[in-house]
């Protein structure tokens, strides 16, 4: 089953064509201006043996599992929004990254980003080219220790969404699901446990069902000042430490 929803995907287009070419992620918001919902539990790991040395430090492309930089103890898979740059984009992609290297290390990690269109015409089928390649980069691995998470942001919320349908990726080897912005907010994601999903919506964006009270959408694209609430979430689920 592929998600699909008429009104969500106009809106998703118009906000899409509504972005800079390039866009500064503000870093600070208000304790309240996104509205969360999340219940956490904590598992322990150990830490499998790093190896490799082109490692992702910053930018709009992490491709740590396609350049084989080795096992780490977490790796973190996202999916980028409609018409954003390089494999993670820029609102919500690296500004998580950044937090996650600076918590945990760079050693601890392998960030990859999903490669797929992330055009207009996701918009219209919520990202089904992306849930394959999504899929392919877990099938990539060969890190048995480590803690696997799906995380995008607006249309690439939805590619996580069809990557963990029952046809697609095995639910139980997905630690934890991180989603920013996502048009189906209201949804499982696949048979992940809700205490190990965390959906981050801002206030003023209709996208993910939060009413902006005008025609402002400025909410969307506002994530890159959620990335320590993303990368803490992250780290209590997997119980992954520095």
């Amino acid at each position: 089953m592929k998600f699909t929803n008429a009104s969500t995907l106009l809106a998703l287009t118009a906000v899409a064509y509504a972005l800079p070419a390039e866009f500064e992620v503000v870093e600070a918001c208000s304790a309240s201006s996104t509205a969360a919902t999340s219940t956490a539990k904590t598992s322990s790991t150990s830490a499998p043996s790093y190896g490799g040395s082109t490692k992702y430090s910053s930018g709009a492309t992490a491709s740590d599992i396609d350049n084989n930089t080795g096992c780490t103890a977490l790796t973190v898979i996202f999916a980028r929004g409609t018409s954003e740059s390089g494999n993670i984009g820029f609102v919500a992609g690296p500004p998580m990254f950044k937090q996650l290297i600076s918590d945990l290390g760079a050693s601890k990690l392998t960030l990859q980003g999903v490669v797929h269109p992330a055009d207009a015409a996701g918009n219209a089928n919520c990202g089904a080219a992306g849930d394959a390649a999504m899929a392919k980069e877990v099938s990539t691995m060969h890190c048995s220790s480590t803690k696997v998470v799906f995380s995008g942001y607006s249309q690439g919320a939805c590619v996580v969404h069809n990557a963990l349908q029952p046809q697609g990726v095995d639910a139980s080897s997905i630690a934890a699901v991180v989603v920013f912005g996502d048009p189906f907010q209201s949804q499982s994601v696949g048979s992940i446990p809700s205490s190990n999903v965390l959906k981050l919506c801002a206030f003023e964006n209709s996208i993910c069902g939060t009413p902006s009270g005008g025609a402002s959408e400025a909410g969307h694209t506002s994530y890159g000042c959620e990335a320590s609430t993303a990368a803490s979430f992250i780290e209590k689920i997997t119980g992954v430490t520095k």
